[in-house]
Order: structure tokens, then C-alpha cells, then sequence
């Protein structure tokens, strides 16, 4: 016997037109060295939210902290061979207070902001844009594979980057971040969390800033 996941739906997914997605992929990614073929994608983060589990003694009361539902949204994109791009952070406010002083060039991530903080066409047309600025100064020509999500889809022309996008309902088989990478970030984030919150044992999960978290995340990623 073996303790397995009951939820996923990989076994929905028909074994033909698996086959025919990655056919087409490999159209795509063969017109590319390795080092150039890049996937990215996005994840929501609960930031401020520290492990949901610990050890206690008998009688212990476990029940006395809720959990916050502060969100953030970020957009990860990484090559075949492991060359990580900056990461794009979204939060809720243009210019929150926590990160008044916040150097970004430092710290290496984008940040944007919508009342969502969610990803929205016009934030990703502008990173990838921002993005294509940076490999025309580099002298690079990539390729980026993106799922089939609204929001991918930008209007604008670029020179240095080619976007291809998969197939609906693939995305959880054929994209890495889908298949461990996010997973691994945000067990690190969280462990990086949980070691603050030894440090500061007596105080409480509000030294968690956006500042913190965005500082956590870029560790996260560089890691």
C-alpha cells in the first residue's frame, strides 16, 4: 500500500491529445537553443499566513489564531536549462506604506498592483514588455510557453520574445512550476516564515510586512 493523492486530473486528460501538445510544443521549442526556451505562470500567496500545524502538549489550546486572507499574486518564469527571470510580484496598492523606502533593484523583483491583486492582461503585457526591453539589450531571442489563461493574451508586438500557449486543461501535466517548482517556493517562503515568527516568539504574525514577504520570496526564488 501506498499513500497517494486521490485528487488531480491527470486521469481525464486524453492520452492523444497529450501526445499532439507536446508534438507542437516541440515544433515550437526545437526552433530555440535550451537555454532560450523559458515557461512561466502564476500563483496566489496567502503571505502572511504561517504553518497551519505544530507540536503541542496535551491539552494545549490550538485553536487560538485565525488565518489571514491577505493575498498576493506571483508570476514566476524559468528556463529549460534553470536560468530563473525576475520574478513579478502584484499586491493590492501602487504605493503601500510598507514599502515606501523598499529598494527593488536591490532586492530584484517587479512590483504592480491592482485592487485584485490578481494578474490582469495589462500587467502582464507590461512586464513582458519590460522583459523584452531587457533581452534586446542582451541581444537574446526566447521563447516563452504560457497556458491558455486570458490574461496572457497581449496585443502588442515584440522583437525579442515569442510567446506560445499551450492547450486548455494541459497545464497541470506538461508546465514545470505546475509540477513542483511554485511547490518548492512556497515551502521555503513558509519555512522562512516559520523562522521569523521562533525569533520573534513573543509577538505575532503582523511582522510579516509586504516588505518582509517580497524579501522572503526573492530568497525563495534565488534558492
Amino acid at each position: 500500500l501506498r499513500n497517494l493523492s486521490t485528487r488531480g486530473s491527470e486521469s481525464l486528460i486524453d492520452a492523444d491529445i497529450l501526445t499532439q501538445a507536446k508534438e507542437e510544443l516541440l515544433v515550437e521549442t526545437r526552433k530555440y537553443r535550451r537555454e532560450d526556451v523559458f515557461n512561466a505562470d502564476e500563483t496566489g500567496l496567502f503571505y502572511k499566513q504561517s504553518s497551519t500545524r505544530s507540536y503541542c502538549f496535551p491539552g494545549d489550546n490550538t485553536k487560538h489564531t485565525k488565518l489571514s486572507k491577505l493575498r498576493i499574486t506571483i508570476l514566476l518564469c524559468c528556463s529549460a536549462t534553470g536560468e530563473k527571470l525576475t520574478p513579478l510580484i502584484i499586491g493590492k496598492y501602487n504605493k503601500p506604506r510598507e514599502l515606501k523606502n523598499f529598494n527593488f533593484e536591490v532586492n530584484r523583483c517587479y512590483y504592480k498592483a491592482n485592487k485584485t491583486s490578481w494578474l490582469t492582461k495589462t500587467l502582464f503585457t507590461e512586464y513582458i514588455e519590460e522583459l523584452n526591453e531587457e533581452f534586446i539589450k542582451s541581444g537574446r531571442k526566447i521563447l516563452i510557453i504560457l497556458d491558455n489563461f486570458s490574461g496572457h493574451r497581449i496585443d502588442c508586438s515584440l522583437s525579442n520574445i515569442q510567446l506560445c500557449y499551450m492547450r486548455p486543461n494541459l497545464t497541470g501535466v506538461l508546465q514545470p512550476p505546475d509540477a513542483g517548482i511554485i511547490n518548492i517556493l512556497k515551502c521555503k517562503y513558509r519555512s522562512l516564515v516559520d523562522e521569523l515568527m521562533v525569533k520573534n516568539i513573543s509577538s505575532d504574525i503582523k511582522a510579516i510586512t509586504l516588505a518582509v514577504c517580497i524579501r522572503f520570496i526573492v530568497c525563495s526564488w534565488n534558492t
